[in-house]
């Protein structure tokens, strides 16, 4: 097979952008096909940097006496006493930073900053009201530019909708929106009691809410009650009971939101349950989805060790499995996996080349062709379908041209930071 790369050149940024699987995804950006240098970023940036979805703008924290202030494509933005960059953890070898785009050109964006006591979120250049905290991580822009975010003011809690605060609460979880963004729920407690707010319309009182989820044709949402003696499955305010002694501990709809597969306790060992029947047993299990065409997959856990499991079909054994996923099309799954200190891409149940680290795992538009970044020492590299490219000081998330002809990815070599394409064949 001829080498798929071309001697072309150019960078995607880093998708740093999603904190969340609950929030709607934004229309995806446009591909740049030429290649550009972004910026020569200060010597102590390092890889403390994003980029915009589109490539084309890079962020990043600077500090002037005691005050810290955003600067994109060298432009520094308002200062503040303190402003939230932090990375948060969500897997193995990536980190997402507490910044939300509003827009793929990274004209529009969302952040939390703090002056004095008070914390805002920064939406668009625009101060919300003072709180006295604020979680970015609970912040949700929908499909129709909705926007909603957590708050807490003195001992209450509430979520601002379009800048319009709601019915403050003793606590309150994130919220949720569903797929379009026309719906949005979440769980607030009142006393000793936690009650569903779906649309603004409080429901029943149960001792504690979790899994609150929307279906993906947002016509059902769902919710588990834990305690009362026995847990429930709440769908649009109807009842499920399940027998004392299973704990119910996630679920997910399938596509065609008809079904439902859950995640179930009893005693020390995790099942699922799906079409009313059990599924083996294990001691965790993490990662419940379907894919476009019904097949429900997970990562299982026994012991040290975790598989995925597709239609109960189990998957070898590795230390760590993150990310599972198909292709579009359904034909291809793959996922990033460790054993020691191994650490492959597995494509097809078959272990690609082995790296230090490997990121997530992009799919060409037809499915025919994988890229992800990879570690090897102190530096990294593009891989695409196996061939590896040009190694740098910092290589991002991969993704495909539209055509699929090309892959874009963000690197950085000393202070030299681009966006790469390499042409694929």
């Amino acid at each position: 097979m001829k080498n798929p790369f071309k001697n072309v050149l150019y960078l995607l940024p880093l998708l740093a952008t999603f904190l969340s699987s609950a929030r709607a995804e934004p229309p995806p950006p446009s591909f740049n096909p030429k290649t550009n240098q972004i910026a020569k970023l200060p010597t102590e940036i390092k890889d403390q940097f994003i980029l915009s979805p589109d490539g084309q703008k890079v962020i990043y924290l600077g500090e002037r006496g005691k005050k810290e202030f955003l600067v994109i494509n060298g432009k520094e933005q308002k200062p503040y006493d303190h402003i939230e960059f932090n990375y948060l953890n969500t897997g193995e070898n990536i980190r997402y930073p507490l910044i939300y785009f509003l827009s793929p050109d990274g004209e529009k964006l969302a952040y939390t900053a703090q002056r004095g006591k008070d914390w805002m979120y920064v939406i668009n250049g625009e101060e919300s009201p003072a709180y006295t905290m604020t979680l970015m991580k609970s912040f949700q822009m929908g499909a129709n530019g909705k926007i909603a975010y957590w708050a807490e003011k003195g001992d209450k809690q509430f979520i601002v909708v379009d800048r319009q605060a709601g019915k403050a609460y003793e606590a309150i979880s994130d919220p949720v929106m569903s797929p379009d963004g026309t719906r949005l729920g979440y769980s607030a407690k009142s006393g000793k009691r936690e009650m569903s707010v779906i649309d603004g319309v409080e429901g029943k009182p149960y001792e504690k809410i979790s899994f609150l989820e929307f279906s993906p044709d947002n016509k059902k949402v769902a919710f588990v009650s834990q305690g009362d003696q026995q847990d429930l499955l709440i769908t649009d305010g109807v009842e499920k009971k399940f027998p004392a002694g299973t704990k119910l501990l996630g679920f997910a709809f399938s596509p065609d939101s008809q079904k439902m597969a859950l995640v179930a306790a009893r005693g020390k060992k995790i099942f699922t349950l799906f079409n009313e029947r059990e599924g083996k047993e294990y001691d965790q299990i993490s990662s419940l989805q379907f894919s476009k065409d019904g097949r429900l997959f997970y990562i299982a856990r026994n012991g040290f060790k975790q598989k995925v499991v597709v239609n109960d079909q189990e998957g070898k054994e590795y230390d760590r499995i993150v990310r599972p996923q198909f292709s579009s099309d359904g034909k291809n799954f793959a996922y990033q996996a460790r054993l020691g200190n191994f650490h492959y891409v597995i494509l097809n149940g078959r272990e690609q080349k082995s790296y230090d680290a490997v990121g997530p795992v992009s799919f060409s538009p037809n499915a025919t062709k994988i890229a992800y970044f990879a570690k090897r020492g102190d530096h990294y590299l593009l891989v695409v379908n196996n061939y590896e490219g040009k190694e740098y000081d910092y290589v991002g998330i991969p993704r495909f041209s539209p055509d699929g002809k090309y892959v874009g990815y963000n690197a950085r070599s000393g202070n030299d930071l681009w966006w790469m394409v390499e042409e694929v064949k």
